[in-house]
């Protein structure tokens, strides 16, 4: 779960200078867009945009601005910028691994923290660390 508690952390721990307005603490937030409405989402208006926000209820607004609101805002001098980072929080990491209906040539070099999903055919090849392969991919020579 990714709280307010979550993003204010990241931001210290960032050094992203940031001020919390109407803060709504021990609610699941969720990424978001103003194509995608949803109720306690992450969303982000830079102070041109910022009369959208009235489409947004029960949000978190990643802004450069004040403005009236019940959301709460995170103001900050990047909002979009800041929001993809805290987006970062939401991508669940991936377990190194090789799955065991992988298919691996033994003369493969496969390099550290590898994901190799289900299916997948590897041929003599190098992979360097941090790859990952889904699931049915076949890599060739």
């Amino acid at each position: 779960m990714i709280s307010l508690k979550h993003i204010r952390n990241f931001l210290k721990k960032n050094n992203i200078d940031f001020q919390i307005v109407n803060p709504k603490e021990n609610v699941e937030i969720g990424p978001a867009s103003l194509r995608h409405i949803i109720p306690n989402g992450l969303y982000f208006l830079t102070k041109e945009f910022i009369e959208n926000i009235s489409q947004i209820k029960e949000g978190f607004v990643i802004t450069d601005t004040t403005c009236e609101t019940e959301n709460t805002l995170i103001i900050v001098e990047n909002p979009q910028l800041v929001h993809y980072k805290i987006c970062e929080l939401f991508i669940k990491p991936i377990t190194p691994g090789i799955h065991e209906t992988a298919i691996i040539d033994p003369d493969a070099i496969i390099g550290d923290f590898v994901n190799i999903g289900p299916y997948c055919v590897i041929e003599k090849c190098v992979l360097e660390d941090y790859v990952t392969l889904k699931s049915h991919v076949v890599v060739k020579d």
